[in-house]
């Protein structure tokens, strides 16, 4: 959720302001695929294991669970509203609700296995000028099989994990596999590799004129993770992905448009441990995360535009002091810093010209996106009780975030010496600083258990820079009605049986 937040507070201030954008429909799958999350979050493996959606990813986490359970969890996050004249204007939410069965394996097999159904729903509306209209809507309800065992006295682990869910008629299956060797205690090597598909349409609506264009991917990617204890209080560990975007064949041709995207992604982080005593600890860690694409666009088998360059860059360092009380968590302060940088430039012709004629004729619009955030990140944690029967933990962040972004479009003139209807496009928002609050409350009984995590939200200060309008041709939204905004909050409950 965290992450969420940032995300769209930098991206979407930016869609909002523009106002650039044609309309477009989400459908079939949720706003960040599982692959980019494990990208975002490679330093937090184990901070949403809670929810057990990072299973595919990682199937040996499964055996980190030695208890026979069924658990649902519901959730919904109101990430951005906005009313107008007391109506509904600008929307962004997301709700899921997941039922999990973890069933281990008992007398001498070291293993289990899990099953989980799911439904997910994303709706974001955000409009702007009458002709314009950004509308994204999606469900997506799927069914996910993780298993994983030890072997030879957890000389070798194996997982491996399957997913299947049906976009548009159309059945897919998602696969992940992953091993870890151990020659002893101190050492630990492990390679995962994992086959994931990314579909969804956008549905382009520009006044009276509509554009289905679905954009299909097969994401492969394998991960390499190394882990060694130099003394008996110090642990080093290592991660390295690469990941291949691919064109997925199977709804390319179901619409007369089509996007056929491609490109890599990398990421590398490393960690320390550093155990101060039975119940301090200290940690450092890094990580980089590089994507770099390309796509074309097409109308029947006719390439009519090409996304020439997407670029985005994010690194951070981060430390963290966690103290332990009676052998469980009790409190701690973590500092981060973040990095996130890109770019992005392409071209739309009107055809059927052919490209020769369209460069001599100046018949195409070319675009080009550039931006970078620097994020700053104080946490605390705190975990207490309440009623001496219902436990607590407590996360207060303190944020930081000073973006920048420009956009620009321009059309060429004939016979393409010169440009002509230059639009620019500048973020205003200088720098936002904020507070984000979560707060968990949980009971056990004898075999049932209880929680209920809130989250929010809560910005504290927002600086705009200073923008001469005269050197900007794009054009801005007018807000004539009485408007209030809200959002950056999620609720979410779960309930455990044990049997």
């Amino acid at each position: 959720m965290r992450f969420r937040i940032i995300f769209f507070a930098i991206s979407f201030l930016f869609l909002i302001q523009t106002g650039t954008l044609a309309g477009i429909t989400y459908q079939d799958n949720q706003l960040f695929p599982d692959c980019f999350l494990d990208q975002v979050l490679s330093l937090e493996r184990s901070a949403d294991s809670s929810t057990f959606s990072h299973l595919l990813l990682h199937p040996l986490d499964l055996l980190k669970h030695k208890e026979q359970r069924l658990i649902y969890q519901g959730g919904f996050e109101d990430l951005y509203h906005e009313n107008r004249g007391g109506e509904k204007y600008r929307e962004i939410w997301f709700n899921h609700n997941r039922i999990n069965a973890i069933i281990p394996l008992k007398n001498k097999l070291e293993g289990s296995f899990a099953f989980s159904l799911a439904e997910e729903e994303f709706k974001l509306r955000l409009p702007s000028e009458p002709k314009y209209d950004l509308d994204f809507k999606g469900e997506k309800n799927f069914a996910q099989f993780i298993f994983a065992q030890s072997l030879f006295s957890s000389l070798l682990q194996i997982g491996a994990g399957t997913k299947t869910l049906e976009i548009s008629g159309t059945r897919f299956w998602d696969y992940s596999l992953e091993f870890a060797f151990s020659p002893f205690n101190r050492l630990k090597f492990g390679l995962t590799h994992r086959k994931l598909n990314l579909n969804y349409f956008l549905d382009l609506q520009y006044e009276d004129s509509f554009i289905d264009l679905p954009v299909n991917l097969v994401i492969e990617q394998n991960d390499f993770h190394f882990s060694f204890d130099l003394l008996s209080d110090l642990k080093f560990t290592s991660d390295y992905q690469e990941t291949k975007l691919k064109r997925n064949q199977k709804l390319s041709h179901q619409t007369n448009y089509f996007l056929d995207p491609y490109g890599d992604l990398f990421s590398f982080s490393t960690g320390l441990t550093l155990k101060l005593s039975s119940e301090l600890q200290l940690y450092f860690g890094q990580r980089k995360n590089y994507i770099k694409s390309t796509g074309d666009l097409y109308y029947q088998d006719q390439k009519f535009g090409k996304i020439t360059r997407l670029k985005l860059i994010e690194e951070g360092g981060f430390s963290k002091l966690s103290l332990d009380k009676k052998g469980k968590p009790f409190f701690s302060s973590e500092v981060e810093f973040i990095k996130i940088s890109g770019e992005g430039r392409g071209h739309i012709e009107t055809w059927p010209f052919t490209p020769t004629l369209i460069d001599l004729l100046g018949q195409r619009l070319y675009f080009r996106l550039n931006g970078e955030a620097k994020v700053f990140r104080l946490g605390f944690e705190y975990h207490g009780s309440f009623f001496s029967f219902l436990s607590s933990k407590s996360d207060l962040d303190y944020l930081s975030i000073q973006p920048s972004g420009e956009a620009a479009t321009w059309n060429p003139v004939f016979l393409v010496f010169g440009i002509r209807n230059l639009k620019e496009y500048l973020l205003s928002y200088e720098r936002i600083n904020s507070l984000f609050l979560r707060i968990t409350f949980s009971r056990k009984f004898k075999n049932l258990s209880f929680g209920y995590n809130f989250s929010q939200f809560i910005p504290i200060h927002i600086k705009k820079r200073e923008i001469n309008k005269g050197k900007s041709n794009g054009n801005t939204p007018v807000d004539l009605l009485k408007k209030s905004t809200g959002g950056g909050r999620a609720h979410m409950i779960s309930l455990s049986y044990g049997f």
